[in-house]
Parts: structure tokens; C-alpha cells; sequence
């Protein structure tokens, strides 16, 4: 589910912040973090750009963290994201990486939720349905489900495709 460019930032460590950068040929409609409200889904993809503080979206992940901070809006994810963010840090016994990630996954204002039989009899159902849709996305999309939360939020584009109008690219918000 995350992109090799991802895989490949997460192997060269942590990055400086830099400003943010969009791409206007998308489209897509634009919102700023603090219109946001309710519960919000996170993707892994996106759990990796915060904890590796990735230049071009770490701006609007700190501002969003700073509204979960403040009760504002409710941040979730699955317990899946533990395995798919920590394979490259294990791989590169990067201990310093590998807390960063147990910081956030675990003592921050992130809400883990597991992978239980009710996620995946969900995560079966939209298979079916989507004979195409990859099955870690299909357990990210159960658990955004069966936790009714309003939005995820990825920078996947195969997985935003069959979202629909439930998913939330990073490249729509604005800090």
C-alpha cells in the first residue's frame, strides 16, 4: 500500500520541513485543515509522512495533529499500520525510527483500533465488491467504516479511486 518513493524516504531517515507544494492540474476540491471536523481515518501512507515529517506534507499533518491535540477532530487507524510502518525500520534496524513510530502509534492522539472478525467479514464484503481492491486497503477501509469515520485520508491514488467521495486525498487539504 505505500508507495516505493515512501519506502525509499523512509530508508534515508528523517527530513527537514519545507514548504508546501501543490499540484493544481488535479482538480480535486481543496479544504483546509481546520474545516475539518469528526472522526478522520488515517492511512498508513500517511502515518509515515508525519513520523518522517515528509517536507511537502508534514505542514498540514502537524496542523491536523494540533486540532486532534485540541479535542477538535478525532484521529484513527488501524492496527494494520503497525506491520506496514515498521517493515523498512526493522529492515534498517533504524532504532531511532522504529520509536518515532511506536510514539506516535502508540502514545499519541492516533486511536488504534484492531483487526477483529467484524473488520474482516467488512473487509471481505467490499472484496467482493471490489474484486480489485487491494486487501490491506480493504481492512483500512473496514475499520474507517465499522468506525464511521467521515473521511480517509491517503495519498494513494488506486485506493482513492475506489473511495469515492470517503476519501480524502492529502493533496486536497490545505494547512
Amino acid at each position: 500500500m505505500v508507495p516505493s518513493a515512501t519506502s525509499t524516504a523512509q530508508a534515508a531517515g528523517r527530513r527537514k520541513l519545507g514548504s508546501l507544494r501543490t499540484t493544481p492540474e488535479t482538480g480535486a476540491r481543496r479544504m483546509g485543515v481546520s474545516s475539518l471536523s469528526g472522526t478522520l481515518y488515517l492511512d498508513s501512507n500517511i502515518i509515515i509522512y508525519l513520523v518522517e515529517q515528509e517536507p511537502r506534507y508534514y505542514p498540514i499533518l502537524s496542523a491536523l495533529l494540533t486540532k486532534a491535540n485540541a479535542g477538535e477532530v478525532q484521529l484513527i487507524c488501524s492496527e494494520l499500520a503497525i506491520l506496514e510502518c515498521l517493515v523498512v525500520p526493522l529492515r534498517n534496524q533504524n532504532l531511532d525510527l522504529i520509536q518515532d513510530y511506536q510514539d506516535i502509534l502508540l502514545y499519541s492522539d492516533i486511536r488504534l483500533f484492531p483487526v477483529n472478525v467484524e473488520v474482516l467479514y467488512e473487509a471481505a464484503r467490499l472484496r467482493a465488491l471490489h474484486p480489485r481492491l487491494r486487501i490491506p486497503d480493504a481492512i483500512h477501509w473496514a475499520t474507517a467504516t465499522l468506525q464511521q469515520a467521515r473521511y480517509i485520508l491517503t495519498n494513494d491514488a488506486d485506493f482513492l479511486r475506489f473511495l469515492g467521495t470517503f476519501g480524502l486525498g492529502i493533496e486536497q487539504l490545505q494547512p
